[in-house]
């Protein structure tokens, strides 16, 4: 992989909103103060050495913590939470990198919607119209099938 530029860091850095701080307590903003070419730096010595080993229970910049998002107003079971982990934000910086460089370097299928940065609803929806639009000027018939999989992530296995 190429090393990673100036201006993949400037992009990175724009691209982001100011939200919760990681495990090590920094801010976007704070980030944001440090010459991007520190930045750029950092992430090049990632690039080419790999994250730093873990050391005791503090763990290394790859640390996440972990809280939890009420799915009801008023939770009643544990269920009922959804867990995120926040990372650190030179990490987001890092992943958002090569996040861009994955997604423009392998291909989609044409009609995959889901990790696509557009409305995988709203796209499923015009094409679905289509579909019909085309059936009723083919005067052909149409079969859809609808399938709603509730909490489908939760019933996955995810013993690896």
């Amino acid at each position: 992989m190429s090393p990673i530029l100036v201006s993949d860091i400037v992009s990175a850095l724009a691209s982001m909103k100011e939200s919760s701080p990681g495990p090590d307590g920094l801010r976007l903003n704070t980030l944001r103060d440090i010459p991007v070419e520190v930045i750029t730096l950092l992430c090049n010595l990632l690039l080419l050495k790999g994250p730093p080993p873990s050391k005791g229970r503090a763990g290394n910049i790859f640390t996440s913590r972990v809280t939890f998002i009420k799915k009801v107003e008023v939770p009643g079971d544990p269920l009922e939470f959804r867990p995120i982990a926040i990372g650190n934000y030179f990490v987001r910086v890092y992943h958002r990198v090569l996040a861009s460089r994955f997604e423009a370097s392998v291909p989609n299928h044409q009609d995959q919607a889901g990790f696509q940065r557009l409305d995988g609803i709203a796209h499923n929806v015009l094409k679905l119209h289509a579909a019909i639009a085309e059936a009723r000027n083919k005067n052909e018939n149409l079969v859809v099938a609808a399938v709603d999989i509730r909490k489908a992530f939760d019933s996955l296995s995810h013993n690896f």
